[in-house]
């Protein structure tokens, strides 16, 4: 009889997992340009020292928000795509809750059609080819 083999992962395989995720930061609005480069370097310094690398920033800019957030009625937003290990996404968030310049951020785990960058046209265009290999196959 053949040993049943089990495919229990040690706790190496499971902190060498890496996902991808989606970190979006609100920076004080009247923060210098020089400190939030400098807040850019640190968060991508961060992520690199925790096992990581970031993938795309997107810097949308001053925005409005919806409400209040410690007396600030506009935000600075910044949005990253970071592929790390997925046992370090608490370390990341401890070090960004740390850092008085950042009104709000969140991290979140990316699915496969979230991109940073605007594919919006092309992901409309491989929607349409499907959906007319679907028409051609009824």
């Amino acid at each position: 009889m053949a040993k049943k083999t089990t495919t229990k992962q040690t706790d190496t395989q499971k902190a060498s997992r890496i996902g991808e995720y989606e970190v979006m930061i609100v920076l004080k609005p009247l923060l210098p340009d020089d400190i939030r480069s400098a807040i850019n370097k640190s968060i991508v310094d961060t992520v690199e020292q925790l096992g990581g690398k970031v993938v795309e920033t997107d810097v949308w800019g001053k925005r409005y928000l919806a409400y209040p957030i410690m007396s600030h009625k506009e935000g600075y937003y910044i949005l990253y795509n970071v592929d790390m290990p997925t046992s370090n996404v608490a370390e990341l968030e401890r070090q960004l809750r740390l850092k008085q310049e950042i009104l709000r951020f969140l991290v979140v785990k990316r699915d496969k059609y979230s991109k940073v960058s605007n594919n919006w046209d092309s992901q409309q265009s491989e929607q349409e080819e499907d959906d007319a290999k679907a028409k051609t196959r009824e």
